[in-house]
């Protein structure tokens, strides 16, 4: 466990910080933003003195809130000093404001204000000299957590990342609706015509009744699991759309673009769901294929005992199958759960039609011997059978095209086209294939 310590009242002293000062230009940023937020040279009674003006409360507790949000940050930035592993932000007293605005649960303007405000009041409650510490002890570690918890989103530092992040996904061309807090806050702004601060937001969110919270509030922010939720609506209608692609997009530019740790985000959802599953179905198609077309072919070796015959089998099926899915991509007809089954219902249907018909020439050769009357004869038989049950299997098929479901139709239209394929293949390509290579032996002139 690693935790941020920051120091309280009473290690203030003229000068502190100056190195910082004179070295980055972000901390005289600090120093400059403060003085403008208090109305005042604070950075010259920090830097220059007196010693007097520095020990007024009203002076001390900014000061040091000053320097050591200015520590942080150079070392943050420019010493590349990751919060990634800090479970705590804490601090001594006063040094608890440090903790909260370095740990980004308050802003520096929200800060400085409250501190300034706080001393002058302490210091105005006792005169000097008199007066002393009070320090309270055993407090509930648990409860206070749970406090902090349920305020952790309710802070202007956290509603800007929100806001960002929508902004990015809003700005996506693929995207349509986006839903999150921040567009619940942004109403807020527009009825009040002012942008909200931290505290604000903190009382918003505790003024608002149980019922409210968990009809406008709940969706948005689940203050049990401790994060943010935003709702995007995907335009799956758009032409073109490639959602891996996109989703690829958004996981890379939300840690690109809007600075978000990978740590800090995760997509999810039925298009994630949606999409992990036809990528996996893409994955498993290619090998499914190919251990399809080793199966089939030791398939005809076993029936047929002829490694040539086992390759001149499958090669029909899987030139119409690859076909298909030829036309579908020339088509831009995007793969889905309907689609992607296409090549392997060809397949496994007309391969019935190869080995009809390389068994019923086996039979007629071995009576005529001669390659080109066998395939006259085939033709006029199982040919007629492979072209009449083909012809009702397109058919069948073709009843789809009467959904009223898109990817339905596209089924059954391309397994349709799938099917004449299959069978112009095993009427043509296969009997060519025979009569070149000759697997059933030589011929016999009588």
């Amino acid at each position: 466990m690693k935790a941020i310590l920051f120091p309280g009242q009473g290690s203030q002293v003229v000068g502190m910080g100056s190195e910082f000062f004179k070295n980055f230009d972000l901390v005289k940023k600090i120093f400059s933003e403060a003085d403008d937020r208090l109305n005042f040279k604070i950075s010259k009674i920090i830097l220059e003195g007196p010693e007097e003006e520095l020990k007024l409360t009203k002076n001390t507790q900014p000061a040091i809130l000053i320097v050591s949000y200015s520590i942080f940050t150079v070392l943050k930035n420019e010493f590349n000093f990751s919060t990634n592993n800090i479970k705590y932000f804490a601090g001594h007293s006063l040094g608890e404001y440090s903790a909260l605005l370095c740990a980004n649960s308050l802003s520096l303007k929200d800060s400085l204000y409250l501190l300034y405000e706080r001393g002058k009041s302490m210091q105005e409650a006792v005169p000097a000299g008199e007066g002393g510490m009070l320090a309270v002890l055993g407090c509930d570690i648990e409860d206070e957590d749970k406090e902090n918890k349920s305020t952790y989103w309710f802070t202007r530092n956290k509603i800007d990342k929100i806001l960002k992040v929508h902004d990015y996904l809003d700005s996506l061309p693929e995207i349509g609706k986006v839903l999150s807090f921040g567009s619940i806050i942004r109403v807020a702004e527009d009825l009040n015509k002012k942008e909200l601060q931290s505290l604000e937001i903190a009382v918003l969110y505790s003024k608002i009744p149980s019922n409210i919270k968990k009809e406008i509030i709940s969706p948005y922010i689940s203050v049990e699991n401790d994060e943010a939720r935003i709702s995007v609506r995907i335009k799956d209608s758009l032409e073109g759309l490639r959602r891996n692609d996109l989703i690829k997009q958004i996981n890379k530019e939300l840690n690109t673009k809007v600075g978000l740790g990978t740590e800090e985000f995760k997509l999810a959802g039925v298009v994630i769901l949606f999409n992990n599953l036809l990528q996996s179905l893409f994955k498993s198609q290619i090998l499914t294929l190919g251990v399809v077309m080793l199966g089939i072919s030791a398939m005809f070796y076993i029936l047929f005992r002829n490694s040539t015959l086992s390759l001149i089998g499958v090669a029909p099926n899987f030139i119409a199958a690859f076909f298909i899915l030829g036309i579908i991509g020339l088509l831009e007809i995007p793969l889905d759960m309907m689609t992607i089954t296409i090549a392997a219902i060809t397949i496994g249907i007309a391969v019935d039609n190869s080995i009809h018909y390389i068994y019923r020439f086996r039979e007629e050769f071995e009576k005529i011997k001669d390659y080109n009357q066998t395939v006259d004869r085939c033709h006029g038989t199982v040919g007629v059978a492979i072209l009449n049950t083909s012809i009702t299997i397109v058919f069948g098929f073709s009843i789809l095209v009467l959904s009223n479901f898109i990817p339905t139709i596209y089924f059954g239209v391309f397994t349709g086209i799938a099917m004449l394929l299959a069978l112009i293949s095993v009427l043509t390509l296969l009997p060519k294939l025979i009569l070149v290579l000759q697997p059933f032996g030589p011929e016999t002139k009588i």
